[in-house]
């Protein structure tokens, strides 16, 4: 039994107890579990606000490192260099996917906008796996006769879609970060009436 559900089912038992004239409602025993449940939540909401941004600084330099395996491409490096750029990106599409896999654990416990980013996040991560993936795959076959022009569209796919995804996540975090503002505003404004 989670932490959760166990006080979840402290509070539903201490708030039927109250209701049916069991205990006085005042003093009333269920306090100590809301305040659990509120702390438990916060921390949950917390963490996963704070798994977002380290997502999105891993997908920052997920992006430069794309960017870069572009303009190796339109260069003369050889195979070497290209490789160890792709295994560079395939190391932070790695770290990315086990904050990931944490963010997938909690994600029916978040706010509904991490909720969105996380289910948006995930398929990009996924396709930027699967190309970075392939463009290993091409570089290896690079001895036996590269596709180079296949190759070329894996590296811009992956360019494209670290982009994206960086964006994307961009976009929530400040979209959280106007919520909080817009929340702290009319909780001041409750406060002054």
């Amino acid at each position: 039994m989670t932490l959760r559900t166990a006080v979840s089912t402290v509070f539903l038992l201490a708030t039927m107890t109250v209701g049916a004239g069991l205990l006085p409602a005042t003093g009333s025993p269920n306090q100590p579990a809301q305040a659990a449940l509120e702390g438990y939540a916060r921390n949950v909401l917390q963490e996963a606000s704070n798994l977002l941004v380290q997502v999105h600084s891993l997908g920052q330099h997920l992006k430069d490192d794309a960017a870069t395996l572009e303009s190796l491409n339109q260069s003369t490096h050889g195979r070497r260099i290209h490789g160890h750029a792709l295994n560079e990106i395939r190391d932070g599409i790695g770290s990315m996917g086990g904050l990931l896999g944490r963010l997938l654990q909690i994600r029916d416990e978040v706010l509904p906008w991490q909720q969105q980013a996380i289910d948006r996040i995930s398929p990009s991560l996924e396709n930027l796996a699967t190309r970075t993936e392939a463009a290993l795959l091409q570089l290896e076959g690079a001895r036996y006769g590269l596709s180079l022009s296949e190759y070329q569209n894996h590296l811009s796919a992956i360019a494209q879609e670290a982009s994206e995804a960086h964006e994307l996540l961009r976009a929530h975090l400040a979209y959280a970060e106007g919520q909080q503002r817009l929340d702290r505003l009319m909780r001041s404004f409750e406060k002054e009436s």
